[in-house]
C-alpha cells in the first residue's frame, strides 16, 4: 500500500521519502513506480522526460531523519499495534510545525 500511497504523490508533483525497515524493502517499493512508469511508456502515456521526474522525487530510505520537516507523513504499515506505535513514535516528531501526520489502517487487532 506505501509504495501505491507513494506513486500518486509522486504523480502529483510531492517529494516523496519512503521509508521501510531495510533498504532492499523500501527500493522494492520505488520499483514498482518504475514498473507502472514502463507500462505508461509502452502504451504512449507518458514520456520518458516525465517519468524520470516522477521518479526523482521519490527517495527509499531507511532512516528517520530523512523525514524531517516534512509537511505529511502517511504511515502504512502493517496492521501490528506495536508496529504502528513504533512508526508514529519515530516519524511524528520529524513533522515540520503544523504538518500531518496520516494512517493508513483497515483494522487493527
Amino acid at each position: 500500500m506505501g509504495a501505491g500511497i507513494a506513486y500518486v504523490s509522486a504523480q502529483a508533483g510531492m517529494e516523496v521519502v519512503l521509508l521501510d525497515t531495510d533498504q532492499a524493502n523500501a527500493e522494492k517499493g520505488k520499483a514498482y513506480s518504475e514498473k507502472l512508469l514502463k507500462k505508461a511508456l509502452e502504451r504512449g502515456k507518458t514520456t520518458q522526460e516525465k517519468a524520470d521526474k516522477l521518479l526523482g522525487l521519490i527517495k527509499p530510505t531507511t532512516n528517520y531523519d530523512d523525514l524531517k520537516g516534512a509537511d505529511l507523513v502517511i504511515e502504512a504499515v502493517f496492521e501490528s499495534r506495536d508496529i504502528k506505535a513504533e512508526v508514529t513514535r519515530k516519524s511524528e516528531p520529524m513533522l515540520a510545525e503544523g504538518g500531518i501526520y496520516g494512517s493508513n489502517t483497515s483494522t487493527l487487532p
